[in-house]
């Protein structure tokens, strides 16, 4: 999804079908949002506050989560551009596999 009105019409659809809570994973490729094509959305802090206050300003009743990649320079950065969008809550990926060097 690229556009405001593409997020917004998800979490009012959700809504309507009576989720208790919406999960937004910005750990993945979010397709071109934003300025490189591919790129996790979860690594830009500036689209991450944009794009989860999006979310967060469309919901009328449940809390909004973000999760996000620990892939990232600065994770805080990136927790405080979601506690900066006014979401509910902030989850971490776990790394699936971590290499020791053995």
């Amino acid at each position: 999804m690229q556009k405001k009105e593409d997020w917004q019409h998800l979490v009012a659809r959700l809504e309507s079908a009576g989720v208790d809570i919406i999960e937004c994973s910005f750990s993945c490729p979010q397709g071109t949002l934003g300025s490189k094509a591919g790129f996790m959305l979860g690594q830009d802090p500036l689209l991450v506050k944009e794009v989860a206050g999006w979310v967060k300003q469309a919901t009328r009743r449940v809390p909004v989560v973000i999760k996000i990649t620990p892939q990232v320079a600065d994770i805080v950065e990136i927790a405080q551009a979601v506690k900066d969008s006014g979401a509910d809550a902030i989850c971490c990926q776990q790394l699936n596999t971590i290499f020791d060097g053995r």
